[in-house]
């Protein structure tokens, strides 16, 4: 429950799960959602296959049409068809699981990295994330020495399985606060939390990207896209990470999201294209604001400049010919 900005929940939350809501957990796939592994369809293939496009909803293009998605606008632009296994509400864990997972095509694969994708990669599920009712149960990795240790869906899915389940989500574990007894002394803890700013988990200011903050966001993010990179050199494609800032700001920075594209060049790992300074260009000629559908993902003027960027940073990287 809430309470302004304060967050409690009941000790025994999971255990208050409806039988209703285990039964469309238990149906979820391996990575939570969707029910298929397909791509967002396409209103028509302008070529043969040259790569395909992984990420959340952000890449998925929600709020406008199929035909409006930048990955679509790309492939119309580089005459060849670009897969967008995009899927809403991804983690970065679940984009790189499905990428290990589906049978991708071409010499390309784009990353497409939303900041918010961080955040999310260190949740068991939307539980604590998003609201207090269990929804979308997902699979998340934790820092393991120096490698990454996967948590599956637990199968089966019961109660006691998914406490389990939630025993390393930060959310729960330390943004969240158990309303126990005495119930003065734990909303006091919560304020004081919330007052000091001891947990920016919740502040926009991208704190969770930088690899000292407590919750280890920013090295398991660094950890996963490594990993995504080393499965894109398997399949011998040339990996490109889209980052794709927040529509409502892209005129912010932060040294945080800096720092994090700096490493992300310097580890040579992949061409790393950043969409923000051209797209801020773009909303200076309209007087500083992007426009965004309600949701705030990108309009279809808004796709259409990410495809024009995206495009342009392909051919200078050589991922595609001229």
């Amino acid at each position: 429950m809430y309470f302004g900005a304060l967050r409690f929940y009941s000790p025994d939350v999971f255990t208050r799960v409806t039988d209703e809501q285990l039964r469309r957990a238990v149906t979820q796939r391996p990575l939570g959602w969707p029910e298929f592994d397909n791509p967002r369809p396409a209103p028509f293939e302008p070529g043969p296959v040259c790569g395909s496009a992984l990420g959340d909803s952000m890449t998925y293009s929600a709020e406008v049409k199929i035909d409006e998605a930048w990955v679509h606008l790309l492939s119309l632009r580089l005459g060849c068809a670009v897969k967008n296994y995009g899927e809403i509400g991804y983690g970065l864990d679940q984009a790189v699981l499905r990428f290990e997972r589906v049978a991708t095509e071409g010499q390309f694969v784009i990353l497409g990295v939303l900041p918010e994708m961080v955040r999310r990669s260190v949740a068991a599920s939307w539980t604590f994330y998003s609201s207090m009712d269990l929804q979308l149960v997902k699979p998340y990795f934790t820092l393991d020495g120096q490698g990454l240790r996967l948590h599956p869906i637990p199968d089966p899915l019961t109660r006691e399985s998914v406490l389990t389940h939630h025993a390393d989500d930060y959310f729960m574990q330390k943004v969240f606060t158990p309303a126990t007894f005495p119930y003065t002394v734990t909303a006091l803890r919560e304020i004081y939390l919330w007052v000091t700013g001891f947990d920016y988990y919740w502040r926009d200011r991208k704190e969770y990207l930088d690899p000292a903050h407590p919750s280890g966001s920013g090295v398991l993010a660094r950890r996963l896209i490594t990993r995504f990179a080393q499965s894109a050199r398997r399949r011998k494609a040339r990996l490109a990470i889209v980052l794709i800032p927040d529509a409502r700001r892209v005129l912010i920075d932060t040294p945080f999201e800096r720092q994090f594209i700096d490493d992300l060049r310097d580890s040579g790992e992949a061409c790393v294209i950043d969409l923000k300074p051209a797209l801020r260009r773009y909303v200076q000629e309209l007087g500083g604001q992007m426009p965004h559908e309600p949701g705030g993902h990108y309009t279809p003027l808004g796709n259409r400049w990410i495809a024009e960027i995206v495009s342009s940073e392909l051919v200078a990287c050589g991922l595609v010919p001229h």
